[in-house]
């Protein structure tokens, strides 16, 4: 798809938030709905899962950069050996890490609403923003 070129942000966000996000965000959206969330809660669900899935393609791209294969458990290197766009390779490591970052809080506030009801999704979000794996 991308392999191989060079792609504006522009692309490589749009990549981001229809994979991963859009899969966490329809996987929350339907956990609110079949909870019985009330319209305004499925729609912080659905912000959360976007920001987060987004966040979580980001660190990705990151371990991809930094990982250990052994504690991740897969090759790294392997995006750069592919050529595939990411956030590491058009903007670098910090800028990348303080988006993914940006994008975990920004989905925890979403989460605001629901108390300490929603301190799991919370936590998720917290890690994987920092997972090593």
């Amino acid at each position: 798809m991308s392999e191989g070129k060079q792609v504006p942000l522009e692309v490589l966000e749009y990549i981001h938030r229809h994979k991963t996000a859009a899969l966490l965000t329809a996987s929350v959206t339907v956990g609110g709905l079949l909870g019985g969330g009330t319209p305004e809660q499925v729609q912080s669900l659905e912000r959360y899962g976007h920001d987060v899935g987004w966040a979580y393609q980001i660190a990705d791209d990151l371990l991809d950069v930094e990982g250990d294969a052994v504690t991740i458990g897969k090759q790294v290197g392997r995006d750069a050996a592919l050529e595939k766009v990411t956030y590491p390779a058009l903007l670098g490591i910090e800028p990348s890490r303080q988006r993914a970052t940006e994008l975990m809080q920004q989905g925890i506030t979403a989460l605001t609403d629901f108390g300490p009801s929603a301190e799991r999704l919370r936590q998720i979000a917290a890690y994987i923003v920092s997972r090593n794996i």
